[in-house]
């Protein structure tokens, strides 16, 4: 099953869960729309009636979403070997800790998003 989270009327997320939060609709979708609200969710708005398409929403340049989606993407990657990083520390052969390098290695990958986002509108985080 696929869920998009709603909270007084707004789109907060997604997910293969329902939220738990009593303060948040579950809407059931389907998989394309799950994967697309994923990519592009400020593609999309909530009323009453469901889930559509945002009549406002212009697309941004596709290379520079597609950009966007795999910063995201790099960023969850980073995610997990920082929390490895933390779990098991140790060195790097030039002597740098792993989580300082990763950590360094997402900053400048948020940096990188931050400017992509704001030249493209798109200042919508999933995660909020």
């Amino acid at each position: 099953m696929f869920y998009i989270h709603v909270r007084n009327g707004n789109l907060i997320g997604c997910g293969q869960f329902k939220a738990v939060d009593e303060d948040i609709l579950n809407i059931s979708i389907s998989e394309e729309l799950y994967n697309d609200f994923c990519k592009i969710p400020e593609k999309y708005i909530c009323n009453d009636s469901g889930i559509f398409l945002n009549p406002e929403y212009e697309p941004a340049d596709k290379e520079k979403q597609l950009r966007i989606v795999n910063i995201k993407q790099e960023l969850v990657e980073l995610d997990t070997k920082r929390i490895r990083a933390m779990c098991e520390p140790s060195l790097r052969e030039d002597g740098q800790d792993w989580l300082c390098f990763y950590n360094q290695q997402a900053q400048c990958l948020r940096t990188q998003l931050q400017e992509l986002e704001e030249r493209t509108g798109n200042d919508y985080n999933i995660n909020k």
